[in-house]
C-alpha cells in the first residue's frame, strides 16, 4: 500500500482508522494488523492504538494479548480511564466479573465519564440510577 505522502502521524490514523473499520465489521485478525502498522509508526498518540488492538485480540480470544496491550497502554499513560474501561469489558467477556468491577471503579476513579461506564456501574450497583 502507498503512503501517499502522508506524514507518520496521518498514515497511523489512517491505519487506526482501519482497524477500527476492521473490528466493526467482525474481522479481528485484519484489525489486529492494521493496529500493528499503526503502533509501528510511533504516532504521538499510540496509548490509543494499544487499547483499540486489545479490543480484537479479545475478540479473536486472545485474552492473555489483550491484557498485555491495556497494561502498555497504561505504562504509556497512567491512569488512563479509557485503557481501565476496555481492560474491564475484557474480563466481563470471560466471565470475571470481580475483576471487570474493580477495573470499572478504577476507570470511574481516574476520571471516565461517559454513558457506557455508567451503564456499567449501575449494573454492578455500584452507584444509583438517576430518573
Amino acid at each position: 500500500m502507498r503512503d501517499g505522502g502522508l506524514s507518520s502521524a496521518s498514515l497511523a490514523r489512517t491505519y487506526r482508522n482501519m482497524g477500527i473499520t476492521y473490528r466493526q465489521a467482525g474481522k479481528p485478525v485484519q484489525a489486529i494488523a492494521a493496529f500493528d502498522k499503526a503502533i509501528a509508526l510511533q504516532p504521538q498518540d499510540v496509548v490509543d492504538d494499544y487499547i483499540n488492538r486489545g479490543n480484537p485480540n479479545d475478540d479473536a480470544g486472545d485474552f492473555k494479548q489483550a491484557l498485555a496491550d491495556y497494561a502498555k497502554a497504561l505504562d504509556i499513560q497512567p491512569g488512563y480511564g479509557e485503557a481501565y474501561y476496555n481492560r474491564g469489558i475484557a474480563y466481563e467477556h470471560h466471565g470475571k466479573l470481580e475483576a471487570a468491577k474493580a477495573e470499572f471503579v478504577a476507570a470511574y476513579d481516574h476520571g471516565l465519564r461517559t454513558d457506557l461506564l455508567y451503564e456499567r456501574m449501575v449494573a454492578y450497583g455500584l452507584v444509583q440510577q438517576t430518573p
